[in-house]
């Protein structure tokens, strides 16, 4: 064992009895203070019933509702706010900071339980199945000098909200908190100062704070009493984030899928195919927001009358399609109505984009009374097309007639084709048509 210098002996006992007697004083000192504690509430506390209201006149209660996060329940209509609730009011009779014992000036605060305090019984009063009445629970209560006492429970208040789903999800929501007491009127309870707190400005969740107003002019009337109360409105913005991609874009390539029916040959089968396709793919997102919105009787959201008018119009142009099949696969023994042939053969049949149709039925046509012989038909197979002389044989009438058409040949015309042309006609106006109707739908929706 190695022996310590005397002096270096000396020195570490001294330092041992130093912190012994610092360690003892600190804790005479904390015992004392301890001391002080128990006895200032015991002078505080005497015979006081804490179940009874201390003060004669109303008690003046100053409220701040701290916002963390915000849930909206669409299918249940209401909203879950999860805050905390600063309750500040004064009691006289819990004062010490006049104390004639001098012991008291040291202690700034006493923490203590709200069950030995008298604490207004505010509760949420637009709770959603009741829950929120009970609801204020929270850490020890906050008691000064001069009698000011304050409590911030915490808690989760569900309330009922109107909820305005036309521009879901797009939409705004105004809900609002009712705080107040059922057993105390305002005889007995005031609200002071009113104010707000939003711990998370940034987005929480689906929903964004935009802003939270404060009034305590909320008065429930009951017979001869009235009760005061504070309203808290909190205004929420929805951002759409991953809607845009569910349910924006499948509205695109409903749009672009019936459209692109019409673009088809007449002839093209395929046409009945992309218009079912297209008709399932509604159905199926129509009983997705079945499932997902609230059914509400004067709250259709505009998403869904898109959807539910897009089903409607792809059923016509389904039925269009079984039209323009029937007209251009079928064998027709006569052609057009010779009105029709010029109109569509005209300048409206080239705006529409049927050049390579019209070029496939022009050529000698001396109008309706003279059509092709029948005697130039094929028994065995489709029409032939044979070569007419016509110059010397045409009286005036028909020569105008003759002169009146873009394009002159020297060839009979296939009936099958001119029908065919009708129901190429038929698919470019109903493109047309339902362009226009899309685009009405889509400036309705964004209104």
């Amino acid at each position: 064992m190695i022996a310590l210098p005397p002096l270096t002996s000396a020195l570490t006992l001294a330092l041992a009895a130093v912190l012994a007697t610092a360690n003892a004083g600190f804790e005479t000192v904390r015992a004392s203070q301890l001391s002080d504690v128990e006895r200032l509430w015991d002078s505080l506390n005497g015979s006081d019933n804490h179940w009874v209201r201390p003060d004669l006149e109303a008690t003046t209660v100053d409220v701040t509702l701290g916002v963390k996060s915000v849930v909206v329940f669409e299918m249940q209509s209401t909203v879950a706010v999860s805050a905390w609730l600063k309750l500040e009011w004064n009691d006289s009779s819990k004062a010490w900071k006049d104390s004639a014992d001098p012991a008291f000036k040291s202690i700034k605060v006493l923490h203590l339980s709200k069950m030995q305090l008298w604490h207004p019984d505010i509760c949420l009063m637009n709770s959603w199945a009741g829950k929120g009445a009970g609801a204020l629970e929270g850490p020890s209560a906050a008691l000064y000098p001069d009698g000011r006492i304050v409590w911030t429970p915490s808690s989760v208040f569900e309330a009922y909200c109107e909820l305005d789903l036309r521009r879901w999800p797009f939409e705004r929501h105004e809900c609002s908190l009712h705080f107040g007491s059922f057993t105390l009127d305002s005889k007995e309870l005031k609200f002071g100062k009113v104010g707000h707190v939003i711990e998370f400005p940034a987005q929480v969740g689906e929903f964004i704070v935009e802003s939270v107003k404060a009034s305590n002019a909320f008065l429930v009337e009951d017979g001869a009493e009235s009760f005061e109360g504070v309203k808290y409105t909190i205004v929420l913005r929805r951002e759409p984030g991953t809607y845009n991609a569910v349910i924006f874009a499948p509205a695109a390539v409903v749009v672009i899928l019936c459209l692109a029916s019409f673009l088809l040959p007449p002839r093209a089968g395929e046409k009945v195919i992309l218009g079912g396709v297209n008709a399932i793919l509604i159905c199926l997102f129509l009983i997705y927001f079945a499932h997902s919105l609230p059914v509400l009787t004067n709250q259709t959201p505009l998403i869904v009358m898109f959807y539910s008018a897009s089903l409607y119009l792809v059923c016509l142009s389904l039925s269009g399609a079984v039209v323009t099949l029937n007209i251009s696969r079928q064998p027709h023994s006569a052609g057009l109505p010779w009105t029709a042939k010029r109109i569509l053969s005209g300048s409206f049949g080239r705006v529409l984009l049927l050049s390579s149709y019209i070029e496939q039925i022009m050529g000698v046509d001396l109008g309706p009374c003279a059509r092709q012989s029948p005697a130039r038909q094929s028994s065995t197979g489709p029409q032939e097309e044979v070569p007419v002389v016509m110059h010397d044989e045409m009286d005036p009438q028909s020569e105008g007639l003759a002169s009146s058409s873009t394009e002159i040949g020297s060839k009979s015309v296939n009936p099958n084709h001119e029908w065919l042309l009708l129901a190429a006609a038929i698919d470019r106006v109903l493109f047309v048509v339902y362009s226009l109707l899309f685009l009405v739908l889509a400036i309705a929706f964004h209104v």
